[in-house]
């Protein structure tokens, strides 16, 4: 099917070709939208429409019902650190029979807000300038207002306000309570959550990766080519006129842009338009938004949003708690090193340990003054307490969030942490995961450890969260 669909663009795409130059050089004549609209949505619409399919509850999420009840949810916004452990309580808040757990989601807003091609890692997003020293990139007014509005919808489970490509993501698989919906649209679409700017070509106009200076990042970059305003006035102009052809569309868009920038501009919104029918099906069908509103505890995990801007989001969600989870500095660079074959480890753990205590120094700073500014609504865990303590920890964790431990969540914890076998290097599942705590400290010498651990920033760090040099 995929490639069937993929030779039926290509031969789509040359008959547009084919017409633009028998006409001339790009022309844009009346009524071409309207023709070149339907031949694009026929075309998506081939993948995207298929019967309707009933799907049935499973008894875990029958019995998530009969638990329901009145009281207000607890709105939860975790920000954690690449490699931190921060998926492990990401599968604790998911066991919970009453809570909801979205992974990542500011991953899928700035993929939507700026085009980006796959999944750019944090440090793409919050991050100015080149790969020294961790310098936060300002939020301007326009970005800080879409990520609240994004989390305030999130918590209030306002699933048809999300961008549309949200519940195409990978990181939608792992909520529990989006099975249904997944399955859904698993059956009904052939389609990814990066399909459109992919197969548009908008993909290739937005990456960072096509630039020469590489001082820029994947934000920086976006703006740069402006992708963000062209991708809302593109939604907003055609959404109020689907009729519209493309010499009026680059009329309207007043944006000194090529007749072929703006075609794949218009080919993106076409597609998100056949690709959103089919998950706004399935989201009716599957009852989603259902499913949200009868949860009690609705948390997310974030990355892509560090402590310092997190303020104007409590401002917006007065009744939001946020928890700033931790890890060993040390370990987590470790963790984030290992993946790589390169030479000379122990110098890049060293910069990378330098990097991220830097990283976290700060965000410690912003999170003392939001703790004056909200009490009672910024609190701190350690990924080290969750492993080495757990029912304590996340007994005292959830009292402080005015909630009992659920029994499911603490058995789901001790199968995780002493499974059979190891579930790999991004799963939750460990043979022994205590003894992987300090497992990093066998890997450098120790003189080389010390020296590091009292350097400046991480040395206030460590101090600052009780870990031993």
């Amino acid at each position: 099917m995929r490639e069937r669909t993929k030779r039926v663009l290509v031969a789509c795409c040359l008959a547009v070709c084919f017409v633009f130059m028998f006409c001339g050089f790009y022309p844009f004549v009346e009524g071409f939208g309207t023709k070149f609209r339907h031949l694009v949505l026929n075309e998506v619409t081939t993948n995207f429409d298929t019967p309707s399919i009933k799907y049935e509850t499973s008894t875990e999420e029958s019995n998530k019902e009969a638990e329901y009840n009145d009281d207000p949810p607890v709105k939860l916004l975790i920000q954690a650190y690449m490699r931190g452990g921060s998926t492990l309580l990401g599968a604790v808040f998911n066991a919970d029979p009453e809570g909801i757990m979205w992974y990542e989601p500011l991953d899928q807003l700035y993929g939507s807000l700026f085009g980006f091609p796959g999944h750019k890692t944090y440090k793409q997003i919050v991050f100015t300038g080149k790969f020294i020293e961790p310098k936060f990139r300002p939020l301007s007014h326009w970005e800080e207002q879409a990520v609240i509005n994004y989390l305030n919808d999130i918590f209030s489970c306002n699933v048809y306000n999300l961008p549309r490509e949200t519940f195409a993501s990978n990181f939608i698989r792992h909520t529990d309570n989006f099975k249904a919906f997944r399955s859904c649209f698993n059956t009904k679409s052939q389609f990814s959550f990066n399909e459109c700017k992919e197969r548009s070509g908008i993909a290739h106009y937005c990456d960072e990766k096509e630039s020469d200076d590489k001082s820029l990042r994947a934000v920086e970059y976006a703006e740069s080519r402006k992708c963000h305003i062209i991708l809302q006035k593109v939604a907003e102009i055609v959404g109020n006129n689907p009729s519209i052809n493309m010499k009026q569309l680059k009329d309207s868009l007043n944006l000194t842009l090529s007749d072929e920038t703006v075609m794949k501009f218009y080919v993106h919104e076409l597609c998100l338009q056949g690709m959103y029918n089919t998950i706004k099906d399935c989201l009716k069908s599957t009852g989603t938004e259902n499913a949200c509103n009868k949860s009690r505890l609705r948390t997310a995990k974030v990355l892509r949003l560090k402590m310092q801007f997190v303020e104007p989001v409590l401002r917006a969600i007065p009744e939001l708690y946020v928890l700033h989870y931790f890890r060993d500095p040390r370990a987590i660079a470790h963790s984030r090193i290992n993946k790589t074959e390169q030479n000379d480890l122990v110098r890049l753990w060293e910069g990378e340990t330098e990097f991220l205590c830097a990283e976290m120094y700060q965000d410690i700073l912003a999170a003392e003054s939001l703790t004056m500014q909200y009490p009672g609504h910024i609190h701190s865990y350690k990924y080290e307490d969750l492993v080495e303590d757990m029912e304590t920890s996340l007994g005292n964790l959830y009292e402080e969030l005015g909630r009992e431990l659920p029994r499911k969540v603490v058995n789901f914890l001790k199968s995780a942490m002493n499974a059979d076998i190891d579930g790999g290097r991004y799963a939750v599942k460990r043979k022994n995961a205590t003894s992987l705590i300090d497992s990093w400290r066998h890997e450098y010498p120790r003189d080389v450890v010390e020296t590091v651990s009292k350097r400046n920033s991480c040395q206030f760090v460590l101090q600052y969260l009780g870990y031993t040099v």
